[in-house]
């Protein structure tokens, strides 16, 4: 459930072959392992009619943790360029208000891993990583809840390797996402719920401008008919990603 950037000894091929059978969720598949989508909890019909029928700021929502990592292929200090860079964004989340000693002490253990992953450090993920970010509002209690008030998210996976929970909570909340990670397609979202992007500050910001141009009642009336369709619950639904896990333990699949 994490990828390479963040557990990188799980994808040596050493480690691999002990294992008769790999199950990612979220992952992509590989000649050596199978893939599931990550398991969610869809909020009830009562939950989302309250969250899609919130009154929204016109700023954009960004809930993501201030993490790093020296392997390569990481997403991390992208956030971090593009909460410096963008303007009409509030910022919700772990780690963005932690000390530089914090920080060090992160960064210190985040090269040790890689280095002992035996993987070149990449020096790119320390990227603003001992920078200060005051605009940080801190942690959310209900992400939906927050996320809610806006209509717009930005969502930066972890890495382009695999996709969380993140993107799948801003539909639940009822934003348009700008969205940076794997193709939301591969992953049976359709195109027009969600606006991918390259992992540029450039790119996002041509993208928000794209956001602000989509008429948001038709948007959420195509998100209804995505979120209450058999075929969205069959992939996410974390009651059949749990048993698809299991038939394929099983062998049934």
């Amino acid at each position: 459930m994490e990828p390479s950037v963040v557990l990188p000894a799980n994808f040596f091929k050493s480690r691999s072959k002990q294992f008769g059978e790999i199950i990612t969720a979220g992952g992509k598949p590989s000649s050596h392992s199978r893939s599931v989508n990550w398991p969610l909890v869809f909020p009830s019909e009562t939950e989302q009619t309250v969250l899609q029928s919130a009154a929204r700021s016109e700023r954009i929502v960004f809930i993501n943790g201030n993490k790093m990592s020296f392997v390569g292929g990481e997403l991390y200090s992208v956030r971090r360029k593009a909460i410096r860079s963008l303007e009409n964004l509030d910022i919700y989340g772990t780690e963005w208000d932690s000390t530089l000693l914090h920080r060090l002490f992160i960064a210190i253990r985040s090269l040790a891993h890689a280095v002992l992953s035996l993987k070149v450090p990449s020096l790119s993920g320390i990227t603003y990583w001992f920078q200060g970010y005051p605009k940080s509002k801190g942690t959310v209690e209900d992400k939906l809840a927050t996320m809610s008030k806006y209509k717009y998210a930005l969502v930066i996976e972890n890495s382009h390797e695999y996709m969380s929970e993140k993107l799948m909570e801003a539909l639940f909340a009822g934003c348009i996402p700008i969205y940076v990670g794997p193709d939301p397609h591969d992953y049976g979202i359709p195109k027009d719920l969600v606006i991918w992007t390259r992992p540029t500050v450039r790119a996002i910001e041509a993208s928000l401008f794209e956001a602000a141009s989509w008429n948001f009642d038709e948007f959420h009336s195509r998100l209804n008919t995505f979120l209450i369709s058999s075929t969205t619950r069959e992939l996410w639904d974390h009651e059949r990603v749990y048993q698809r896990i299991l038939d394929i333990i099983q062998g049934k699949r």
